[in-house]
């Protein structure tokens, strides 16, 4: 029994080091320099047997470990982390922090077959749908996370929070890009919203809270205010 968990567990660790290899990969063709990487938890073998059940037949994934990443893109220094169930890749998110705040925190939330801008501010969400009313950062932005028979809906793909500081803080869910064994995650996606909401982004705010939570917001910016 020992040496079949140790088989499983050397199955996801390898699983685990394609889907690294490729995060790094797809990030080089988007013009990011990977700065470092860390493992947080390890390769659960016994968990592989259920997240390929569940990658077949559906089901509720259970996270098992995490990969970091912080890459440079012409000086700016952004983060991905990628979540596991057991060998499967699960939804990450990029995080970046950008120069100037909005009035209020944003989140482009799931409409129909594409997205829309949501705000406490009214005004503010309905400008911003305007100013990306043909925006192709945002068209770009995929919706779900397929593996087999599973897909995995996403409720929200970017949010922007200011910090307090005169900066903000944007996450992008990772939805599937692409990829046949391995999964592209989305930096072009990342790197161009990033790109297009600078445009907008004025003068500094007070501390804001994301709209809806953020499973890896912690590890680049800390926890958001009470």
């Amino acid at each position: 029994m020992r040496s079949r968990v140790g088989f499983l567990d050397n199955r996801a660790a390898a699983a685990h080091k394609r889907q690294r290899e490729a995060i790094v990969t797809e990030a080089s063709r988007a013009r990011a320099t990977l700065s470092h990487t860390a493992d947080v938890g390890q390769a659960n073998g016994a968990a592989a047997l259920a997240s390929s059940a569940r990658v077949m037949l559906g089901g509720t994934h259970t996270i098992d470990a995490v990969q970091t990443f912080a890459f440079q893109t012409n000086g700016w220094e952004h983060h991905y982390a990628q979540p596991y169930s057991g060998m499967q890749p699960l939804p990450g998110e990029h995080h970046g922090l950008l120069n100037g705040a909005l009035p209020a925190p944003i989140a482009f939330l799931r409409q129909g077959g594409g997205g829309r801008w949501e705000s406490p501010d009214r005004t503010l969400a309905a400008w911003l749908s305007g100013q990306f009313a043909l925006e192709p950062a945002l068209r770009a932005l995929a919706w779900d996370w397929k593996s087999g028979f599973t897909q995995i809906d996403l409720p929200w793909t970017a949010q922007v929070r200011s910090l307090g500081n005169g900066r903000s803080h944007l996450v992008l869910m990772a939805g599937r890009y692409g990829g046949f064994t391995t999964y592209d995650v989305g930096f072009a996606a990342f790197l161009g919203l990033a790109s297009a909401l600078s445009s907008v982004l004025g003068a500094p705010q007070s501390a804001q809270a994301f709209l809806a939570e953020s499973a890896w917001g912690s590890l680049l910016a800390g926890p958001p205010p009470a």
